[in-house]
């Protein structure tokens, strides 16, 4: 099976992360099942950890604080 390499705007990362169902979170989905191979710079990585930590994003996201890794 070949794999589709895609890269990830954070927009998309973000809105699976605060939605349970969705395009976007389909698009995350598959890249966890193998179905697409996302590649990450590490600037496009640093800008999904700052993003994601926002309290917004925090408070919309339907995960529970016990899966909510936060780091300074």
């Amino acid at each position: 099976m070949d794999n589709k390499i895609i890269v990830v705007d954070t927009s998309v990362i973000i809105s699976a992360l605060i939605s349970s169902s969705g395009s976007n979170r389909q698009i995350l989905r598959k890249c966890l099942l193998g179905e697409y191979l996302p590649l990450i710079s590490n600037t496009l990585f640093l800008e999904y950890e700052d993003v994601s930590k926002r309290e917004k994003v925090l408070n919309s996201s339907p995960l529970n604080s016990s899966h909510k890794c936060i780091t300074s």
